[in-house]
């Protein structure tokens, strides 16, 4: 059994870093922040092998990167799954002007 976690990112005054656990052939990613597709391009982390996406909770330093990482993932995933809290679809839905293809 192959595991491990990877923090993908810095905290700094935008965004919190992101938590990657590796676990067999599954792929969690804990939070999506802001910059987390340009740190996983930079050190050549695949995220179209993403399982499930957990967002902590409604903060943008939480989950300002995932409109962009949705838009990214649809051209090369079928379904994407998130597992977030209590009004995380009025964000969702607050996306749709620029979200066309997945909402």
């Amino acid at each position: 059994m192959k595991s491990y976690i990877q923090i993908l990112g810095t905290c700094n005054g935008d965004s919190l870093p992101s938590i990657l656990l590796f676990l067999d052939n599954f792929r969690f990613i804990f939070n999506c922040g802001e910059g987390l597709q340009r740190f996983c391009v930079e050190h050549k982390v695949r995220l179209a092998k993403t399982n499930l996406f957990f967002i902590s909770n409604l903060l943008w330093e939480r989950l300002g990167g995932l409109p962009g990482t949705i838009l990214t993932l649809s051209e090369v995933v079928s379904s994407l799954k998130i597992c977030a809290p209590k009004n995380f679809t009025k964000f969702m839905s607050s996306t749709r002007y620029f979200l066309v293809r997945f909402i």
